[in-house]
């Protein structure tokens, strides 16, 4: 999960980035973060919406996810051929952690561009997609 799925599950109360939260906190599926992911959205949290900053801890306590190490400089240069700069760490990290899936609301940067799931390896989809796929049903 990258930043902006973490954020919004902590935002909504509802919503796919939620639910994946809370399959998570019900052991339906592991939930794996970066490092880096849960700096970049606790630096998020606290520039929007302070006052849910305590939220973050309560909310990575409850899901108990796998938080992965930041990925190699080396590793981040590598996704950097076909990711933006600044999410090149998100790909890098997904790719170092095998996971089944990266959910995002990026679609600019990480869902649309082929290159990024072709070139990655990776399944990249928006939380409502990921649901999907999970329940077994189509788009």
């Amino acid at each position: 999960m990258d930043s902006s799925a973490l954020f919004a599950a902590m935002l909504s109360s509802t919503g796919a980035a939620r639910e994946l939260v809370r399959l998570a906190v019900n052991d339906e599926i592991e939930l794996v973060i970066s490092e880096d992911v849960v700096v970049e959205t606790r630096r998020n949290i606290e520039r929007k919406v302070p006052e849910l900053l305590d939220l973050v801890d309560r909310l990575l306590d409850a899901v108990d996810p796998e938080i992965v190490p930041s990925p190699s400089k080396k590793a981040v240069r590598i996704a950097e051929a076909y990711v933006a700069k600044k999410d090149a760490f998100i790909i890098a990290a997904a790719i170092d952690a095998n996971v089944d899936f990266v959910a995002t609301f990026d679609r600019q940067h990480l869902i649309d561009p082929p290159q990024v799931s072709s070139r990655s390896g990776l399944n990249i989809e928006t939380p409502g997609t990921i649901l999907n796929q999970l329940r077994g049903e189509d788009d």
